[in-house]
């Protein structure tokens, strides 16, 4: 559990993390593997490799590994930071699982061109092995794309190295193979573009783009290890982009507030130096409580007449059509509670 007055604190000993030589030789090794993924055929990330590859040999790993730290080192003085509240999360992960298929990202709705999130906690994914992993923060950066001709959002996610939940973190603790990156390890790296469809919630486990990740060399020294025992928090493969996506569109409607957060004593401690933002915005809800209690799983446990959380089409005065988020909520909040037997749990399937 992370609180927000923890986050600056927490992003500061990450950007010291990454100054780091070991955390240059992790992403080393992941910029080895990245070249061998087909799906990653059309990114400047792997573009940029190659490129370096040309000029430098096998040299240009190692180069990018300690380019990649050291831009993303850079950019924490600059990023604006976030803290998403578990509530939140539930609200944002249900309406992610209604969006279309089809729905197209945009850059408008990030809110600010570098950022860090953090989540209140972790939540589970799982991998193209089938194993469970966290997601515990996720970072971004715009640039205008001359090759796509359009604004691209590049995120990186990041697994907390200490939940106990967490398959990875249970093999290295058996197996000694601990990691020296801090907190915080890189999971996922990705990008999108404007317009660019959201794709499906939840990944299918034998489609053709999970079996070619499943195809690569990474994470190929936990073999053996998918005996481990650990609590099951995660169904299914989360979709991360259309989750973000649902964040950074609740962040815009009346059903979330935003609230600014200081840390004092890292404020002081940070006065003159080059150091990550001791303000961060907490993103929640409003009024939480009238949205139901949170089973943890998708359901929210509801009172009087339950009405299904759905997007809708809404027309502005200027003539344009927003897609907004309509939680889950009660109709009739001044009318008696059901007299059935029990409550009515109304499933919000992901």
């Amino acid at each position: 559990m992370t609180t927000a007055k923890q986050v600056p604190e927490e992003v500061f000993a990450h950007q010291c993390m990454l100054g780091g030589d070991d955390y240059s030789l992790f992403m080393t090794t992941y910029f080895q593997s990245l070249l061998t993924d087909p799906n990653m055929d059309e990114t400047k990330l792997k573009v940029w490799i190659q490129n370096l590859q040309d000029q430098y040999g096998d040299a240009a790993f190692a180069l990018a590994g300690d380019a990649w730290c050291r831009n993303h080192r850079d950019k924490l003085n600059i990023a604006k930071l976030f803290h998403v509240k578990t509530s939140m999360l539930e609200v944002a992960r249900l309406a992610a699982s209604k969006l279309p298929d089809d729905a197209g990202w945009s850059h408008n709705l990030v809110p600010s061109p570098k950022g860090f999130m953090v989540f209140e906690a972790p939540f589970y994914s799982l991998d193209v092995w089938g194993r469970q992993f966290n997601i515990a923060a996720v970072s971004w950066d715009q640039e205008f794309s001359q090759s796509h001709g359009k604004w691209v959002t590049e995120f990186t996610f990041y697994s907390d190295n200490t939940d106990p939940n967490d398959f990875y973190n249970q093999a290295r603790r058996k197996t000694g193979r601990s990691l020296s990156v801090g907190k915080w390890e890189p999971c996922h790296i990705t990008a999108m573009a404007d317009g660019w469809a959201l794709g499906p919630n939840v990944y299918n486990p034998d489609g053709e783009v999970v079996q070619s990740y499943r195809d690569l060399n990474s994470r190929k020294e936990f073999e053996g290890e998918d005996e481990l025992l650990h609590t099951q928090m995660a169904e299914s493969s989360t979709n991360q982009s259309r989750l973000l996506y649902a964040i950074f569109a609740l962040m815009q409607q009346s059903i979330a507030v935003t609230e600014q957060v200081t840390n004092k004593q890292y404020a002081r401690q940070s006065r003159g130096k080059q150091r990550p933002d001791s303000l961060v915005t907490v993103i929640q809800l409003r009024r939480a409580e009238s949205h139901g209690v949170s089973l943890g799983t998708g359901r929210f446990l509801l009172y009087r007449t339950p009405v299904d959380a759905h997007w809708r089409n809404q027309p502005y005065g200027d003539g344009t059509i927003r897609r907004i988020f309509i939680n889950a909520h009660d109709r009739g909040k001044n009318l008696p509670y059901r007299t059935t037997e029990h409550h009515k749990v109304s499933t919000l399937a992901r």
